[in-house]
């Protein structure tokens, strides 16, 4: 896997760590070695509803990683695919093929042109929401067409 370069040291693990262009004052004979630590930076991607996220890239913090091409399957519904955000819903929209630079664990969700509680329900508020308006104005007409004849 990925590792980032952390410094020098007395191979036993003792002592200061130095960085290229520190300087060290010899003491006998001395052996250095690299000292690594293991990558542990992502991107994961949340389709939000949807599905078919891209798999998660991973590397070290720092480095700059490329957003996937395809988009991810829409929610029923079918929104349009508007970019990937921070969850939060907060920062830059990325599109696919953008850069991003990783710094810890991130997740990007996907955001639709839809609102997240219609898209998931395939639209089936607003038609409730539309028999329930019909059911009024029909017993509305109902309850005038009563008073008129009684």
């Amino acid at each position: 896997g990925d590792q980032d370069f952390i410094g020098w040291q007395l191979c036993d693990g003792t002592g200061t760590i130095y960085q290229p262009g520190d300087t060290y004052v010899l003491d006998g004979d001395t052996t250095l070695c690299a000292i690594w630590e293991a990558c542990d930076a992502s991107l994961a991607f949340d389709a939000n509803g949807g599905s078919n996220a891209p798999g998660t890239l991973t590397g070290c913090d720092g480095d700059t990683v490329t957003i996937p091409p395809t988009p991810p399957t829409p929610p029923p519904g079918d929104p349009g695919f508007i970019g990937w955000q921070l969850c939060d819903g907060t920062g830059t929209i990325y599109q696919p093929g953008d850069t991003f630079v990783l710094k810890g664990d991130t997740t990007l969700c996907a955001i639709w042109d839809d609102p997240p509680i219609l898209a998931s329900t395939g639209g089936a508020i607003w038609k409730g929401l539309l028999v329930a308006i019909s059911g009024l104005i029909l017993s509305m007409y109902l309850s005038g067409f009563r008073r008129r004849f009684r």
